[in-house]
C-alpha cells in the first residue's frame, strides 16, 4: 500500500471511529453515492480526497533526500431540505450550524488521534471554507477543508514500493588497456608534474 492509500485509510478510520454525524458515511475519492446538485436533502457525510502529493529536495550528493507535502481534503457535507422544515425561513441558520457541527467534529477526531498525527512530521495546516464550492463558488451544503502535511527526510521511491534498494554512490577505479594505438599520434611520455612517470612505462619498441 503506498503512503496516498495508507494516508486515506487513516482518515476514514479515524473519521469512523469518531463516531461523528456522519456515522460511517465517510467515502474515499471520488466514491459519492449522492448527487449534490440534485439532492436535496443530505444526512451528514465526509468525502475524503489525497488529489497531490509534492517532493521538495533537501541536502546534495548520497546525502540528499525529499521532504513530501501530502495535501488532502475533506468534504463535510449536511444538506437540508428546506420542505422538511416547520419554518422555512430557517434554512440558512440550520443549515450553517448542520456545517458547522460536522466539521468541528471531524476536525477534533483527527487532531486526537495519534495515528493520525504519526503521518506527519509537522501538524497540518488546515484552511476551511463553509458552504462554499471552491471551483464554482456557489453556495453548497458543505465545508471544505484543506490539509497540508509534511514528512520529512523521505525516499521518492520506497524500497517496498520498487523491490530495489538503492545504496549510496561509490566511487571506483578503471584500469583500460588500449591496443590499437596510431602510429602517427605522438603520445607524450612524461608528464611536468611527474617527471618520473617515463620511468614506469615500458619501451613498447624493444
Amino acid at each position: 500500500m503506498n503512503r496516498r492509500d495508507s494516508l486515506q485509510t487513516v482518515l476514514r478510520d479515524t473519521l469512523v471511529a469518531a463516531k461523528t454525524s456522519a456515522g460511517e458515511r465517510v467515502y474515499l475519492g471520488r466514491v459519492r453515492p449522492f448527487d449534490p446538485d440534485s439532492s436535496s436533502d443530505i444526512p451528514p457525510a465526509i468525502c475524503v480526497y489525497v488529489p497531490a502529493m509534492e517532493y521538495k529536495l533537501k541536502g546534495i550528493g548520497p546525502n540528499r533526500n525529499y521532504n513530501e507535502d501530502l495535501t488532502f481534503t475533506l468534504e463535510l457535507w449536511a444538506k437540508i431540505d428546506p420542505g422538511r422544515l416547520r419554518d422555512p425561513k430557517r434554512i440558512d441558520e440550520l443549515q450553517e450550524r448542520a456545517i458547522n457541527t460536522i466539521t468541528q467534529q471531524a476536525i477534533k477526531a483527527l487532531f486526537s488521534s495519534d495515528t493520525f498525527l504519526q503521518c506527519f512530521d509537522l501538524p497540518p495546516d488546515v484552511r476551511i471554507v463553509f458552504g462554499m464550492d471552491l471551483v464554482t463558488e456557489n453556495r453548497v451544503g458543505a465545508a471544505i477543508a484543506e490539509f497540508t502535511g509534511t514528512r520529512m527526510r523521505v525516499n521518492m521511491l520506497e524500497p517496498s514500493e520498487t523491490g530495489t534498494v538503492y545504496d549510496d554512490l561509490k566511487q571506483i577505479w578503471v584500469d583500460t588497456d588500449i591496443t590499437d594505438v596510431d602510429p602517427d599520434v605522438d603520445l607524450p611520455m612524461t608528464d611536468p608534474d611527474f617527471p618520473d612517470l617515463a620511468q614506469d612505462i615500458p619501451d613498447l619498441d624493444a
